[in-house]
């Protein structure tokens, strides 16, 4: 066997890695290995070939992969935002009549905060609109806490959201009551879909993983301070849904 090349129009997105067959003799029976890696740097089909050239005759082994767009990420620890002021890119959403957002400093991420006090128990949604809004697969990553004492699902995630009077989403929050609940509104109608015992307290820091990814719910939550878990909290079969597809 020769020495093994790849060739082809988009040769430069595959490399070839343990190889022992190039300049290898084999008797009959006998066999080497070849591996080859695909590492697009753009997105859409790519085709190249593997030359095999031998003392019979040169083979040609079709590679073939299809590169996808990275995922956008967005990320703030609001230190860049003014205490005291309402986020200029975050638009408050549903019921915005006695409440507000605005930054603060504390004890998050960037010593700062976004902190929102309400007097009445109506839905409430702040967005940032730096997040584009037409990807429905999406997963969030939050610190958060409240100062409540009592009561259901607090300082919840939202994803897929959308409707004025008649909301739609999927949220996620833990409750005081020993439990983390994963909840949708379809029409303004309220259900639960699923809940996960978790113990948790007020003026607390907890971080929340969502992910929405086709109709797979899963949730994950952690005290602050210690390692993410690599288990999910909810997951499907429990937390499949397909009542909301955007938002």
């Amino acid at each position: 066997i020769g020495t093994i090349t790849i060739t082809g129009t988009d040769s430069a997105q595959f490399s070839k890695g343990s190889d022992t067959c190039s300049s290898a003799t084999l008797t009959a029976n006998q066999t080497c290995t070849l591996t080859a890696t695909f590492s697009p740097t753009s997105s859409g089909a790519k085709s190249a070939s593997l030359s095999i050239p031998s003392n019979v005759a040169t083979l040609t082994v079709p590679l073939t992969g299809t590169g996808t767009a990275a995922a956008a990420q967005y990320s703030t620890d609001f230190s860049s935002y003014t205490i005291g002021v309402v986020p200029s890119d975050w638009t408050a959403r549903w019921a915005t009549a006695n409440s507000s957002w605005t930054v603060q400093a504390g004890t998050g991420i960037g010593l700062k905060q976004l902190q929102g006090v309400q007097t009445t128990d109506s839905g409430r949604l702040l967005s940032w609109n730096q997040v584009p809004t037409n990807d429905a697969n999406i997963e969030i990553l939050a610190k958060v806490m409240t100062h409540a004492t009592s009561g259901g699902g607090f300082a919840p995630i939202t994803v897929r959201a959308s409707g004025a009077s008649q909301l739609f989403d999927y949220s996620a929050g833990l409750g005081l009551d020993g439990y983390l609940y994963l909840w949708k509104h379809v029409n303004g109608s309220y259900s639960t879909i699923a809940t996960a015992s978790f113990a948790s307290s007020g003026s607390t820091w907890y971080w929340t993983r969502f992910r929405a990814h086709g109709t797979n719910l899963y949730v994950r939550v952690w005290a602050d301070g210690i390692t993410e878990p690599t288990s999910w909290n909810i997951a499907p079969p429990a937390s499949l849904d397909s009542s909301i597809t955007s938002g």
